[in-house]
């Protein structure tokens, strides 16, 4: 994860070890997520990316099953106010 980064990461995805993990907003049901940004693997739970398999795969939502157009990536503090500090800090309790 880089700390400055404008799109804040959780880390190497564990399905295709080639993309970054990030925290994202779905437009249709304003639910979070977290997507993979190479294999575009999403789990319905960021605190669950690296205890689970994925619950989707894009452009579908996980929580409201449509079909995204687009994702709305957070920024550190919209993560933070969020409630996933704690996961871009590297912890997954």
């Amino acid at each position: 994860m880089k700390k400055n980064s404008l799109r804040p990461d959780l880390g190497n995805c564990p399905v295709c070890e080639q993309g970054l993990v990030h925290i994202a907003r779905c437009p249709l049901c304003d639910d979070w997520s977290a997507v993979c940004d190479d294999c575009e693997a999403i789990w319905s739970k960021p605190s669950l990316v690296f205890r689970s398999r994925p619950d989707s795969q894009h452009p579908e939502c996980p929580h409201c099953q449509g079909m995204v157009p687009r994702w709305n990536f957070g920024t550190r503090k919209q993560l933070h106010d969020a409630g996933f500090g704690h996961l871009l800090e590297g912890h997954t309790d």
